[in-house]
Order: structure tokens, then sequence, then C-alpha cells
């Protein structure tokens, strides 16, 4: 995995904002605060994320614990997950005042992909689909939103399209994934390859996995 300097953290923060990091911010005012949570055999992606919020001194916390998950069909199961969390800090204030609006996920207008941003937005929502296509979980923005996505990756080369999937019953609305075709895999996860964790390295297209690997 390639090195990633802490001055590449607003790709990161980025990256991790489209996918399973989330920004809180006190009701009452005050600054806002980062956090990542992930299963425990992701780990790896945490230790890293700790690691360059440390040297910001962003006086990040690493912690393990156990939380009691539902099946779909009413079963419960223990599952051990870990989680990094930073003090209140006026940073994370600015950067939720871009990805939310109304307490609710937004893309930010002036956001610009990269591949480190890719990266980290592929490990955390995204997996592939097929041979060589990937698709990313991203039914839970706006139509608009998803449509900007598709415009930046467009500037780096990468062509997607939406595609429907069903909804769920609590949603009565039409629901999009954003899917990156065949013909644009080989680009897409020759990006992002350098960036990916060996914990989510399962998900990279198998040349190019293997190819890096061995």
């Amino acid at each position: 995995m390639k090195y990633i300097s802490s001055l590449a953290i607003n790709e990161v923060i980025n990256g991790l904002l489209l996918s399973d990091g989330t920004i809180e911010k006190p009701h009452k005012g005050g600054n806002a605060r980062f956090r990542l949570p992930q299963k425990v055999k992701n780990s790896d992606l945490c230790q890293i994320v700790f690691e360059l919020l440390n040297d910001l001194d962003f006086k990040p916390k690493l912690k393990y614990y156990s939380s009691i998950c539902k099946l779909p069909d009413g079963k419960q199961y223990e599952q051990t997950r870990c989680l990094v969390y930073t003090e209140s800090r006026n940073y994370f204030t600015i950067i939720h005042s871009k990805w939310y609006e109304n307490n609710k996920k937004v893309i930010p207008r002036d956001l610009k992909l990269t591949p480190i941003t890719l990266a980290y937005w592929y490990m955390g929502d995204g997996s592939q689909q097929g041979r060589n296509r990937a698709i990313f979980a991203t039914d839970n923005f706006s139509l608009i939103d998803q449509l900007l996505l598709i415009k930046e990756l467009k500037l780096l080369g990468i062509k997607s399209t939406l595609n429907h999937i069903k909804p769920e019953r609590k949603f009565n609305k039409p629901c999009y994934r954003l899917l990156i075709s065949a013909e644009n895999g080989d680009r897409f996860f020759s990006l992002i390859e350098p960036y990916i964790t060996n914990s989510f390295r399962y998900k990279l297209c198998k040349q190019i996995g293997e190819l890096k690997i061995a």
C-alpha cells in the first residue's frame, strides 16, 4: 500500500464521508467531530485514519467494542467493531457545513475526486460487480448529487452511469447506484489500487489484485 501523507487528509476525509464516515455536530452549538466505525476485520483502515489524524493533532481515539446486529429475519448476533473518533474541532465544523443540510449528507458542490478520495470511498461503499466492474452504494444521495459524482468521475477519465435498483418498502421513490462499466474498470482499479488497505484488497479487480500482491 502506498504511503499517504497527512497533507492528503482532505482527500481521505472526503472519501470516508462519501461512505462510512460521519461528522457529528452538537445541537447546542460548538464544534463538530469526526467518527469512522468499521468491522474489526477492517481495523487496518481505522489504524491508518487514526495515524493521519494523530499526525495533525486532532487527538483521535481508537477503540474496540461489541454491538448487537439484527438480520432481516429478526435473528441477532454479536459483532466486534472498531471506531476512530476525534475531539471537536473547527476544522470538522467547516467540513460539516459543506457535507450536511438539515442533518442529511449531501455532496459538496466544490468536491473534487482524486485517486485517494476514490480509494477511500470504494473501501467503504464500493464493491466489484461482475468482471472488471465496480458499483457504489450511492442510493442515500439525491439524484442531483449522484449526477455530480458522475461529472467528477468523468474528469478523471472514468465514465459511469446510474443503475436503477429496487427500493426498500419504506422508500417510495426511484433508487439508483453508481456503476462503473467494464470498459472503464481497468483505469478505475489502477487508480485506486495503491491506496487500498490489505483487508479491502478482496474488492479489487482480480487481475490487478493478483498482479500487485504476487
